[in-house]
């Protein structure tokens, strides 16, 4: 599940390189929409006007894209953040095994304190 996840955003991101190169072409559209809408004459002015409307659609939809590129980057920061967070948390567990190997160590230590302590009294009785 987690992988199919991780395959969606990098489709996403795909589409959000094919999205640049489209508001790159759109500026370039723009720029020739305004100077023929300049040299057109009056009776075209509604022709150019539902051509304007058209690029505003598709300006809103590079708004939503730019939305959804910021919101994929929080998206991967936490992911990389997740993955730190694992890191950690195996490392806690190695560290805590480790304790639990010490705790076992000391109490075999204080065990051959004892023995030793009644060999000796044997001995020097």
């Amino acid at each position: 599940m987690a992988q199919y996840q991780l395959r969606e955003p990098c489709s996403q991101h795909h589409h959000l390189r094919e999205t640049r190169s489209q508001q790159l072409h759109l500026i370039e559209t723009l720029i020739e929409r305004y100077v023929h809408r300049s040299i057109s004459s009056e009776r075209h002015g509604s022709m150019a006007q539902y051509q304007l409307r058209e690029t505003c659609s598709q300006h809103h939809h590079l708004r939503e894209t730019r939305s959804q590129h910021h919101h994929l980057r929080e998206t991967c920061s936490q992911h990389h953040h997740l993955r730190e967070t694992c890191s950690q948390q195996h490392h806690l567990r190695e560290t805590c095994s480790q304790q639990h190997h010490l705790r076992e160590t000391c109490s075999q230590q204080h065990h051959l304190r004892e023995t030793c302590i009644i060999t000796l009294e044997r001995k020097t009785v």
